[in-house]
């Protein structure tokens, strides 16, 4: 008798993988090999466990050689998509797997005519497995009511909204309280605080890449052609840090970054957004500058100070005909 097969042969990929939130956070970072990446990791896990794969330095190092990336590289990918929750958080940190809950639901329709399929109880994210699947434990026992089992263990999150009081109940008692149009039900606990701050993130990474994305159609198409993604991504992460530890607004960001370009000087000096964090001679933020002049040139300064303002520049122009993006 042959060794029974676990993995699948192909997997469905939705055509609209590119627009998911997730998956353009992964390319505003890392380009495109972050989406290729992602790809392989589906594939690979796939191909061996079918609903899940063991990361370990061996499977590390043949990936890293499969996409062509330095493992230091694949790693800190890893580490984000674990922490956008593209991969299952819990499982990964427990038992050193790579799953998620749409992988095994892919997983188990893939398999609905095989026979002989067997799922790790641990493992298990989905509250309900097909028939053909036997359902093992740990000391290698068989569960006979393997659903009812699933949907038991997997615990809900219910906050209710008027005293935002989080409570943990399970999937058996949902239905009787998702009704309620003032109870919100999450499917696992710990996302009710994870999901915010993932959700958070998203949101931030997507507004600083349409802020890098303005600024780089601002450009020539000459210099806008030397933006490689590795340095558009050098910006979007300028921007974050321009929010998160300088402790501007994304609409002042915006604002000034607009406003260099309008602007007889700045706009051939001012050739990134990498510039915002830099200082000037006075060891002053250059965003903390640029937002001060900006309010100024609004209010349009007198002569005098126009002139003064011009000589100070005219020490920090940059006159290399190489100029930097990153």
């Amino acid at each position: 008798m042959g060794l029974r097969k676990k993995g699948l042969d192909s997997f469905p990929m939705p055509v609209s993988m590119d627009i998911q939130d997730e998956v353009m956070m992964l390319e505003a970072k890392y380009g495109i090999e972050g989406f290729c990446i992602f790809v392989k990791l589906q594939m690979a896990i796939y191909n061996s466990g079918g609903y899940f794969m063991e990361w370990d330095e061996k499977t590390s190092l043949l990936l890293a050689k499969r996409v062509n990336v330095n493992i230091e590289k694949l790693n800190v990918v890893i580490e984000d998509l674990v922490r956008w929750r593209m991969f299952d958080q819990k499982r990964f940190e427990k038992y050193q797997i790579l799953t998620s809950c749409e992988i095994q639901k892919t997983y188990i329709e893939q398999v609905g005519r095989r026979k002989g399929v067997e799922m790790f109880d641990p493992y298990i994210l989905v509250s309900e497995v097909g028939d053909n699947i036997t359902v093992v434990f740990k000391d290698g026992e068989v569960n006979p009511n393997k659903n009812n089992a699933a949907k038991n263990k997997v615990d809900v999150a219910i906050v209710d909204k008027t005293t935002t009081l989080v409570k943990k109940t399970t999937t058996s008692n949902k239905k009787r309280v998702e009704s309620d149009p003032m109870i919100e039900v999450y499917d696992d606990p710990a996302d009710v605080i994870g999901d915010s701050v993932v959700q958070v993130e998203l949101e931030d990474n997507i507004r600083s890449k349409e802020i890098a994305d303005e600024f780089l159609g601002t450009l020539e198409e000459r210099e806008a052609a030397k933006v490689t993604p590795a340095i558009l991504s050098k910006w979007i992460d300028t921007i974050l840090k321009c929010v998160r530890i300088d402790k501007y607004t994304y609409d002042e960001v915006e604002a000034v970054l607009r406003w260099t370009r309008q602007h007889d000087f700045w706009s051939v000096n001012v050739q990134s957004p990498m510039k915002l964090r830099k200082k000037d001679n006075n060891k002053v933020l250059y965003i903390s500058r640029l937002l001060k002049e900006m309010k100024a040139d609004k209010g349009s300064g007198s002569k005098i100070q126009k002139i003064a303002s011009s000589a100070q520049r005219l020490q920090e122009v940059d006159f290399s005909k190489n100029r930097s993006y990153d």
